[in-house]
C-alpha cells in the first residue's frame, strides 16, 4: 500500500507496474495559480517511496497552456511509459 501527500483537488486515475516493479500513476493536480488541473505522473520504488531520479523528485507535472487530466498509463516494449491524458 502506497499513500501519496496530495492536495485536496489532486486525483490518481491509471497506474502501470513496470518490469522492474516499479510503479507509475497518472492523474492531475490542481493548479494554485489559475485553477485548473495539470497533469501528474508519478513513479515509486518498489519499497513504495518516490524514485527520486524521476522527473522532480518523483514527480513530472505538465505546466502547459489549459486542463489536463491524465487518464491512463501503460508501459511499453523497452519500458517506455505511455501516458494518455485530457484536455480542456
Amino acid at each position: 500500500i502506497v499513500l501519496a501527500d496530495v492536495q485536496y483537488h489532486d486525483r490518481i486515475e491509471g497506474i502501470a507496474l513496470q518490469g522492474d516493479g516499479k510503479i507509475v500513476a497518472v492523474g492531475h493536480t490542481h493548479s494554485q495559480t489559475d485553477g485548473t488541473h495539470r497533469f501528474l505522473a508519478l513513479r515509486y520504488l518498489t519499497n513504495g517511496t518516490l524514485d527520486l531520479c524521476f522527473g522532480d523528485r518523483g514527480k513530472v507535472i505538465d505546466s502547459g497552456l489549459g486542463a489536463q487530466d491524465g487518464k491512463s498509463v501503460a508501459i511499453a516494449p523497452g519500458g517506455k511509459i505511455v501516458a494518455a491524458s485530457t484536455t480542456g
